[in-house]
């Protein structure tokens, strides 16, 4: 059936239904506007095509909608015309291409409503769901009861579909590495170049796997000639694993460790970039030094040297909802309490190193997030459940130039995914965090000797109390700027 919709602005009542989406549990998620100025409308009936019927006593969550406001004219400020809603059902025999609704009138009269044909795949539908409405109007209650009844089984069923990545092998690997590196890759490619040449003028990368994720299939042919030259130029062996679609940032942090065969993982963003050779064995010890270590995590700078990573802590905003943030987040690379070996309670996936034992006794990065954001934190709080520790290691120092490529994510960053994430993140982990915001992390025992070898000199005249304590939350605003998401 053809789109059919009410938008006249000569008339008092309009209406439209942008978006049904079936959700394949027996769900139906509804999108659209009424303007109604005048309360003509009762309510609104949607007709599957299996002679299912549900109704819609009142329109519960609304936003504004400018473009429905510019059309009749009202003003952007005072519209609440725009809509999202959540229908729970039975499942019905096949999931509907398409339904029609009929907007009740007060009169006993209504106007038929036909929405265009729903998304094909389940990535596509749940990217219409999350485009559905701006950010700012995702409430914690919409989130709950409207788009993540949608969404969860929409991400599965998407999640479902994989098949198995293709492999394109560059030279061959060692056959005991020390780590196995992983490095997701989507979109961004530009920064390869220097990662690879630091990697390939590195001693201390000798005996690594490298393993790249690619995560854009539509980039295969373009990485794979990128890293054929690369492997050409420097001899450094790689393997490139092809996800078939988008599977999101953990899918392929998993599909890495699948195929690869080191003791040791350390997770990498294309992004990072290191300031000196010689920095892996440094964080490997950091690891194997401390007993009940369960990760760690390298000081990370900003290209103009200041701090974009000292650890992860997590607070409230002031509307009361959890982010994640960085310690000292804009401060000075030299900042003293940054140059203290510590406990954390969490790292960065962007450099994130733990053993496979670890890794598969937590079990991995959850699939559940959308595409990206939180997963690093929700593994650093499973690890932290399992009752080990996470300790950041400042004598190792990288670039990190954020967010590269889930800024390219137009479906990430055109919906409401990074607030749906942070709404499931809260949901599951809203108490450890309460827990762990109270904790004292200055008063955290003092470390065993640290590795210096890549410790920066301080500036001149600077104090060399290296025990000073750490800022916390509650107790010391000394962040910089926050960061409200995984980086």
């Amino acid at each position: 059936m053809p789109k059919r919709q009410v938008a006249d602005a000569k008339r008092s009542i309009g209406a439209a239904l942008d978006l049904a989406v079936p959700t394949g549990d027996g769900g139906l998620f509804l999108a659209g506007w009424v303007h109604d100025p005048h309360g003509l409308s009762g309510g609104l009936t949607v007709h599957t095509p299996f002679g299912g019927e549900r109704r819609l006593e009142v329109l519960e969550h609304r936003f504004p909608r400018e473009d429905v406001a510019k059309l009749f004219g009202t003003a952007p400020s005072t519209d609440r015309s725009g809509f999202v809603a959540y229908l729970p059902g039975a499942p019905e025999p096949a999931a509907a291409l398409q339904v029609h609704a009929e907007l009740r009138l007060g009169s006993g009269g209504s106007i038929r409503l036909v929405p265009p044909l729903r998304p094909l795949s389940p990535a596509d539908a749940r990217a219409a769901v999350l485009g559905s409405l701006p950010p700012q109007h995702a409430t914690p209650l919409v989130l709950e009861t409207v788009i993540a009844p949608a969404v969860a089984p929409l991400h599965a069923a998407h999640m479902a579909s994989r098949g198995e990545p293709e492999i394109v092998s560059f030279g061959r690997g060692p056959e005991t590495p020390a780590v196995s590196v992983i490095i997701p890759l989507y979109k961004a490619l530009e920064f390869l170049r220097f990662q690879l040449s630091s990697f390939a003028t590195d001693p201390g990368m000798a005996e690594v796997e490298l393993i790249f994720v690619l995560d854009s299939p539509e980039q295969r042919d373009e990485l794979v000639h990128m890293l054929h030259g690369f492997h050409a130029l420097y001899g450094l062996p790689m393997r490139v694993l092809v996800q078939p679609a988008n599977y999101g940032y953990s899918a392929a942090n998993n599909a890495g460790v699948a195929a690869s065969i080191g003791r040791t993982l350390l997770f990498l963003n294309s992004d990072v970039i290191p300031d000196q050779p010689g920095w892996l064995p440094v964080l490997l010890a950091a690891l194997e030094r401390a007993p009940g270590t369960g990760a760690v995590g390298p000081k990370l700078l900003f290209d103009d040297d200041s701090l974009q990573h000292a650890g992860l802590y997590f607070d409230r905003d002031v509307r009361g909802r959890w982010y994640n943030h960085h310690f000292f987040k804009g401060l000075p690379r030299d900042f003293l309490p940054a140059r203290r070996e510590r406990s954390v309670p969490g790292v960065t996936g962007a450099c994130l190193m733990m053993t496979r034992e670890t890794f598969d006794a937590v079990g991995g990065f959850c699939e559940d997030y959308v595409i990206g954001d939180y997963e690093d934190s929700d593994l650093c709080l499973r690890i932290r459940k399992a009752g080990l520790d996470i300790r950041y290691v400042p004598s190792v120092e990288l670039y990190h130039l954020e967010r590269r490529s889930i800024s390219r994510h137009q479906g990430y960053t055109r919906g409401v995914a990074s607030e749906y994430n942070g709404w499931l993140h809260a949901r599951r982990w809203g108490v450890m965090m309460e827990e762990l915001a109270a904790r004292d992390w200055s008063e955290v025992p003092p470390p065993p000797a640290l590795e210096d070898s890549l410790m920066r000199p301080l500036s001149a005249g600077a104090p060399t109390d290296t025990a000073l304590p750490v800022a916390v939350p509650g107790k010391s605003r000394l962040f910089g700027r926050a960061n409200r998401n995984r980086s």
